[in-house]
């Protein structure tokens, strides 16, 4: 079952977002993921962040076309 406390490892993490470790790296430097731990990542936290930070980046992207 999966619940607030259930980690993922980070190829797992990869291959449910379909992105690259190096991408990854990048969200955590840029604070919108974090691990609990090495190779560690709490499963629902980042992947509700990772859904939130792609919602972001499509609004800016429709707000910066729409200026045109």
């Amino acid at each position: 079952m999966i619940d607030d406390q259930t980690t993922a490892m980070t190829n797992e993490i990869c291959k449910l977002a379909a992105i690259t470790k190096q991408h990854l790296g990048r969200l955590e430097a840029q604070g919108i993921v974090r691990r609990t731990g090495r190779d560690q990542w709490p499963l629902i936290a980042t992947v509700n962040a990772l859904f939130d930070d792609a919602r972001a980046r499509s609004a800016a992207r429709s707000e910066a076309m729409n200026a045109r």
